[in-house]
């Protein structure tokens, strides 16, 4: 199979792009699971206060691994529900420029629990 120049040069771009955010974004994960501070906390530690406030979070608190799984269930069914809402409702959302109408309800729920 021939790709094109500008294929090859888009996948080139972005395996370059990928292997320089390797050291930063490693050194960031890094500083933030270790606990220690970094140059960006006065840029992110406002929102993730935001969010924990929001959310109910409790930082200091360890989750065992009953709340984990409640946590990680809850989210999973959230999104379960919002891929088959937008897959059965997608003839109603903004720039539909296709006019696609909505899948079949067994083909949307097969779509969004594969998600």
């Amino acid at each position: 199979m021939h790709m094109e120049n500008a294929s090859l040069l888009q996948l080139g771009l972005h395996l370059l792009a990928l292997v320089l955010c390797v050291v930063p974004l490693g050194w960031y994960m890094a500083q933030v699971y270790e606990g220690k501070t970094c140059g960006l906390d006065k840029l992110f530690k406002p929102l993730e206060h935001f969010i924990y406030r929001h959310c109910g979070v409790q930082p200091e608190k360890e989750m065992d691994w009953k709340n984990y799984l409640s946590a990680l269930l809850i989210l999973n069914f959230l999104l379960f529900l919002l891929i088959y809402a937008v897959q059965r409702t997608q003839f109603y959302l903004p720039l539909n420029i296709e006019h696609f109408t909505a899948l079949a309800p067994d083909l949307s729920f097969n779509i969004a629990a594969g998600f």
